[in-house]
């Protein structure tokens, strides 16, 4: 291998990491706002919002025609198979609710369900995997460059906390050690 490929090799990567995890984000998040109220239950809905997120997002790095047939079909692919990996709630909850309404809970069948559903989503996610590799072929390398910093940026949030999830930057004290402790309870915390 040439010096060169090496060195752009961590970076093809961490690029192709970042449109995978695109996909599959966007794939996840369209199967969480299934279960949530209102038209979010409407797959057709979904699968509206789902094209105009990804069309704005192939408008930003000039995708070709091609590019956008090939990513909107893997996107369709995806949440098909994300939406069959849900299965049927309501079958579910019903034999979880008899289950608990049973004198004695079957416990193998009660894993043998948790079991199924964790398979049947671990099936989806290769399925997003495999399609965001492909996906990733399509662009040429200013294209997924320009896809990982829209994915980075998606991920980053803020400092890093995407969508606020944890504290904001700065609230745990300085990262240069002189405030209070980052990490773990305060002092004297576990001892009674």
């Amino acid at each position: 291998m040439s010096r060169n490929t090496q060195s752009s090799s961590p970076r093809r990567g961490r690029i192709a990491l970042m449109v995978l995890a695109t996909v599959g984000l966007v794939g996840i998040g369209t199967a969480v706002q299934a279960n949530r109220g209102g038209k979010r239950h409407d797959p057709e809905a979904m699968r509206a919002h789902m094209e105009k997120r990804i069309e704005r997002v192939l408008d930003k790095v000039d995708a070709t025609d091609a590019q956008r047939a090939l990513v909107v079909a893997k996107a369709e692919a995806v949440f098909k198979g994300l939406h069959d990996a849900r299965g049927d709630h309501k079958a579910l909850r019903d034999e979880v609710l008899g289950q608990w309404n049973s004198d004695k809970p079957d416990a193998d069948r009660l894993h043998a369900l948790v079991d199924e559903r964790i398979e049947a989503m671990r099936a989806a996610a290769h399925a997003a995997v495999d399609a965001g590799i492909e996906v990733h072929g399509a662009f040429n390398a200013e294209q997924r460059a320009a896809l990982g910093e829209l994915a980075a940026k998606r991920m980053g949030g803020f400092g890093g906390h995407h969508r606020g999830f944890g504290p904001p930057p700065g609230a745990m004290g300085p990262p240069d050690g002189d405030g209070p402790p980052c990490d773990g309870p305060p002092e004297g915390a576990d001892k009674e």
